[in-house]
This record gives C-alpha cells, structure tokens and sequence, in this order.
C-alpha cells in the first residue's frame, strides 16, 4: 500500500511512502507565481515531512571550513562517531559566555567517542580575533572557520549565533539548538543516543532565549 503525506508552505512537496512508513520517492515543485517561492522555504517544509515520517535527516557536509592552520574540513568526516558542532563568532556575546560550558562537556566526553567542533562565521575582518578569544575561554576542541549566515540557513539552524548541532554516528541530525547551549541540552541528546536510544527521543529542535 502507498500513501502519500502533502505539506504546502508557498510550496507543493509530496512524500511518498509505504504502509511502514519506508520512502519510496520525494516529489516536490515550487508554485508558479511571479515572486519565487524562497529555497528555504521548501527545505523547511521538506525537513517537517521527513520528520513526521521518521526518516533521518543528514546534516549537509558540501560545505567547506578550514582550521586555524589551514586544513579543510567537512561536516561528513564527523561521520562514524557522535558529534556536537557550535557555531559562534568572536562578536557574540553569548558564544563567548557558552565556550566554557561546551569545552567541560567536550572534556567529560572525549572518553566516549563524542566530538566538539567550534566553527566560527567571523569573516576576513574578524578571523584575526579567534586565537585570542579561544585562548581567553581556554577553548581546546578544534576549531573551524568558513561558516556563514547561510551554512545556518542550509542546516535549518536559523541564521543567529550560537547554534548548535548535534549528529550521530551516521551524521544524521537528532539535536538542533537555536540560541545559547545549556548543558542539559547537549547532555540529553548526546547520552540519549550513546545509551542505544533507549527511553523516549528528545526533541530535535531546541530554541532558547539569547
């Protein structure tokens, strides 16, 4: 048997699935109308479906960072382990006041196979800053640079600083958090998956006051 799930916000998406809820094939297509319907907006749309459905949603790894010497990286190397990555910007007040608290999860789970990344959205203009800042808030995980308002955007993380994204070992998305990181956030969803998934699924999306 197949059904089909409808979801129309400016746009037409329509998943296709079996009695179990497998996906058989995604359909979508802007309307026709003389302003084109936002990008975004159909991945929105499309991210609602996929999780109403219960099929996992990967975090995009295309997009390039590089490390303070250069390196480049990829958020699909996270892949094979769990794996917490912060967005912030030395210009960000509550990205500095939330680097301490990150590095003692960071710390306390390095034993057990979890990774911390920090990638910053500061531009040519303020990368210069990043070494002092790291140093200040005696950040150690790695950091990247290379992120921009549309890497949050792409990733469905809104487009303000700090933000936090959570993957699991397959790099799908099961934590996304919009605002300041407390440590019951990274800390339910990170034990949630490394306890087997047992118990009840912590929401994926946490939006919390800057």
């Amino acid at each position: 048997m197949v059904r089909s799930i409808h979801h129309v916000v400016g746009a037409h998406i329509r998943l296709l699935v079996d009695q179990s809820c497998m996906p058989l094939r995604i359909e979508w297509h802007l309307m026709r109308r003389e302003d084109d319907v936002e990008e975004s907006v159909w991945r929105r749309a499309l991210f609602v479906l996929l999780l109403m459905c219960g099929v996992a949603v990967h975090a995009q790894g295309m997009t390039e960072f590089r490390s303070l010497d250069g390196v480049v990286h990829s958020l699909q190397e996270l892949r094979g382990h769990v794996a917490v990555v912060n967005f912030w910007a030395t210009w960000c007040g509550p990205c500095r006041e939330e680097m301490p608290r990150l590095q003692k999860l960071a710390d306390e789970y390095r034993g057990k196979g979890v990774s911390f990344i920090a990638v910053s959205l500061d531009d040519a203009a303020t990368q210069g800053k990043i070494p002092a800042v790291v140093q200040k808030r005696g950040l150690t995980m790695p950091v990247w640079t290379g992120a921009t308002e549309k890497t949050l955007t792409e990733l469905e993380l809104g487009v303000l600083v700090p933000a936090t994204l959570i993957l699991d070992e397959q790099g799908n998305v099961i934590g996304k958090i919009e605002g300041e990181a407390r440590e019951k956030d990274v800390r339910s969803r990170v034990d949630w998956v490394l306890g087997e998934r047992m118990g009840k699924q912590p929401k994926v999306v946490q939006k919390n006051d800057w």
